[in-house]
């Protein structure tokens, strides 16, 4: 199997709506800023392979893969959102040795390893995940050591991972309250996730039982 695309080094790549199958590393970056965005991918790897900073990764749909939907590798400060991770051997999303990922609204799911993965204490400036406390019939709250401002996404998966996205709130005096706009799907769990100041995203925190 070979890789995709291929792309060393980068400045500002755009890689748009493309399809590969039963490659190595579907996607492979390396440079400055740029674009992924709209791409289906089945990988016997990576699905993405990032070793770009300031790359926006957005609406791709990655998976299987044999390894991990997107990997960050000695780089810094991407945006990835509205992805869909699924059906991988290990994690959906890696990083190493990096920092500023936000990550948003990502569906990630009937993933091997973990949803969300720091190779290192200090990846993401070791933000911690948040907790849920509480969960009410059409309400959930939680707690995190993070400033005011902090923002906290919702999910809800079959196991402990992140296949729907339930919706954001904004954390004030360490607690955090949302609002469900639906009924949590029967025998899913939650997970949240928490984003700082300066878009540090975290891992996901302990799977609660919805009800």
């Amino acid at each position: 199997m070979y890789t995709g695309i291929s792309v060393d080094p980068g400045v500002n790549t755009v890689i748009r709506r493309s399809r590969f199958d039963d490659r190595a590393d579907c996607i492979f970056v390396r440079g400055s800023g740029g674009l992924i965005a709209e791409n289906r991918l089945i990988c016997g790897d990576n699905g993405l392979y990032i070793r770009a900073s300031g790359v926006v990764i957005q609406g791709n749909d990655v998976g299987p893969f044999g390894d991990r939907g997107i990997q960050f590798y000695w780089c810094n400060g991407s945006l990835v959102e509205d992805n869909y991770f699924h059906d991988g051997q290990a994690q959906g999303i890696y990083i190493s040795n990096g920092r500023q990922f936000t990550m948003r609204r990502n569906s990630i799911t009937r993933n091997g390893g973990q949803a969300i993965f720091f190779e290192e204490v200090d990846d993401q400036d070791g933000i911690p995940a948040p907790t849920i406390t509480m969960v009410g019939v059409d309400y959930l709250e939680g707690t995190h050591s993070g400033d005011d401002g902090v923002v906290i996404e919702v999910f809800s998966d079959p196991e402990a991972q992140a296949e729907l996205y339930l919706g954001t709130a904004i954390l004030e005096g360490q607690t955090w309250h949302l609002d469900l706009q639906a009924p949590i799907t029967l025998g899913h769990n939650l997970t949240a996730s928490a984003t700082d100041a300066s878009g540090n995203t975290s891992m996901l925190s302990d799977p609660v039982p919805g009800e």
